[in-house]
């Protein structure tokens, strides 16, 4: 440690200072990114369905209860 490293990483505090500035910045890019990414595929195809949209699935899988249970006992056993 007489070399001015006084942490177990081997970075003065002035390094780790600046390191740790470095990764909040890449950090907060990295969120921004996500969310853009996130509001682009909310307006493409919203995950949470409105009313008209949950009817016709409810329908469909009413519909198709019995291939789906035969699909879902093919897996299980």
């Amino acid at each position: 440690m007489a070399d001015g490293k006084s942490s177990l990483t081997g970075l003065t505090h002035a390094e780790a200072q600046e390191f740790h500035s470095l990764f909040v910045q890449g950090f907060i890019g990295w969120i921004v990114i996500c969310f853009i990414a996130h509001v682009l595929v909310w307006f493409w195809r919203p995950w949470f369905p409105g009313a008209e949209s949950m009817a016709s699935a409810e329908a469909w899988i009413l519909d198709n209860a019995t291939q789906l249970s035969q699909y879902a006992l093919q897996f299980s056993a």
